[in-house]
């Protein structure tokens, strides 16, 4: 299943209807076919962008027995994630909520060509249907996907802004497998927000956090996959540096469920 870049919360049919996105292209997620008539979901993408029927795409299944072992790839330095800024914007774009922030968080090593500053951040998790609940991770290994996954979205320090950076194939993503599990107090001021956002164009002014509070301890970020994908909505630009991190965060399981749901 195909996610965003920005913070993706993947929703019931009935919570946050989207409108037709730029250009007046209606594309949409599977899960907002009920809401938006005649809007092109993710295996439709390419008709309306032709760039997501490309070979790059995110994202992608990782097949461990095919991973190799890059030596050259160190830990990352993270740069004013334990610094909590002063308040964050939660945002409902019409396709997402995002959160943005003020730029201030920034990591480099890891790989990674310079120092990158941290746009926003966004989840993908998923939905219970008859008491079942379905994985909402975007990315999967070896087949198997998380009940939510959270993406940092990175930018180059040289663009001001995501559109530039796209062009200019400065985009860096961190993304973090969460699994259903005990309590995590810090994820609650996210949690109790997402009613207030509304319609399209909702937005509130939230307590920021420490952005390390979010992730897993910098001791187990040590071990991660690399690869080279694409943003994961239209137009699903390609050359984006991906790492996901093979430790798993948690959270407590209502928090996985889908917010139109009983949380």
């Amino acid at each position: 299943m195909r996610g965003l870049p920005g913070l993706v919360f993947l929703l019931g049919c009935s919570a946050f209807a989207a409108a037709a996105s730029e250009e007046g292209k209606n594309w949409c997620y599977a899960s907002q076919r009920c809401e938006i008539q005649g809007c092109k979901e993710p295996r439709l993408w390419a008709t309306l962008y032709s760039e997501c029927g490309k070979d790059k795409q995110s994202p992608v299944n990782i097949l461990t027995r095919q991973v190799t072992y890059n030596e050259s790839l160190k830990a990352f330095n993270f740069i004013n994630y334990n610094i909590k800024p002063g308040k964050w914007t939660m945002e409902n774009n019409g396709h997402t909520v995002i959160v943005k922030l003020d730029q201030s968080e920034k990591v480099e090593l890891g790989g990674l060509n310079g120092r990158y500053k941290a746009v926003q951040f966004h989840f993908h998790w998923g939905s219970e249907v008859e008491k079942m609940q379905s994985p909402g991770s975007e990315h999967s290994i070896d087949g198997e996907r998380y009940p939510m996954e959270l993406h940092v979205v990175h930018i180059k320090e040289e663009f001001g802004n995501t559109e530039s950076a796209i062009k200019g194939k400065g985009v860096a993503v961190l993304g973090f497998f969460i699994k259903a599990g005990k309590t995590n107090p810090n994820y609650e001021p996210l949690i109790s927000n997402l009613e207030n956002i509304g319609a399209k164009e909702g937005k509130v002014n939230i307590t920021a956090l420490r952005l390390e509070s979010l992730i897993p301890d910098k001791k187990d970020l040590t071990s991660f996959y690399r690869y080279t994908g694409s943003l994961t909505t239209p137009g699903c630009n390609e050359e984006v540096v991906w790492t996901l991190f093979e430790n798993l965060g948690r959270v407590r399981w209502q928090a996985c469920r889908d917010p139109d749901g009983a949380m």
